[in-house]
C-alpha cells in the first residue's frame, strides 16, 4: 500500500492580500493623522479662519476682543512656577473685589472678603487672556 501524502493549499495570496491592505491602511491613517494634526494642533496661521463670517480680519470675535480687554484693564497679578519637570507655569491672578460696607447684611458692618477662587486654563494653541470672558464672569459677575 502506497500513502498519498497531501500538502496544504498555498495560503501566500491570502496572506499577501492582508499584508497589502494593511500596509495600505497603516499609510493612510498616517496621512490623515498628519493632516488633521497639521490643520487643528500645529501652531501656525490657518489659512480657512479667513472664510468664517463670524471672524474680522484679525481672527477675533468681538466677544474674543472683549476678553483680552478685560484682561488688560483689570488689576492682578502676575504668579509663577516651575513644575517638577521643569516647565515654567504662568498666570494671572484676579482678586474678586471685596463688597462695600453693608453690603453683605444692608446693617453697615464690614463684608468679609470673599475666599473663591476659579481656576481657567487655556488650550494648547491659545494663551491666558482668551479665557477672559470666563474670568470676567467669575470676577465680576459671580464674585
Amino acid at each position: 500500500m502506497h500513502a498519498t501524502i497531501r500538502r496544504a493549499a498555498p495560503l501566500r495570496a491570502p496572506i499577501l492580500a492582508l499584508a497589502v491592505v494593511l500596509v495600505l491602511s497603516a499609510g493612510l491613517s498616517s496621512c490623515a493623522t498628519s493632516f488633521f494634526y497639521d490643520q487643528a494642533v500645529a501652531r501656525k496661521a490657518k489659512p480657512f479662519l479667513g472664510e468664517s463670517k463670524d471672524l474680522d480680519s484679525t481672527g477675533f470675535s468681538e466677544g474674543m476682543k472683549r476678553a483680552y480687554a478685560w484682561c488688560a484693564a483689570t488689576p492682578g497679578e502676575s504668579v509663577a512656577l516651575r513644575s517638577g519637570d521643569g516647565l515654567r507655569l504662568a498666570a494671572r491672578y484676579f482678586p474678586a473685589p471685596v463688597p462695600a460696607a453693608g453690603a453683605a447684611s444692608g446693617l453697615g458692618e464690614a463684608a468679609a472678603p470673599r475666599k473663591r477662587i476659579a481656576i481657567l486654563a487655556h488650550g494648547y494653541s491659545s494663551e491666558g487672556a482668551a479665557m477672559g470672558g470666563f474670568g470676567r464672569y467669575y470676577r465680576d459677575e459671580l464674585g
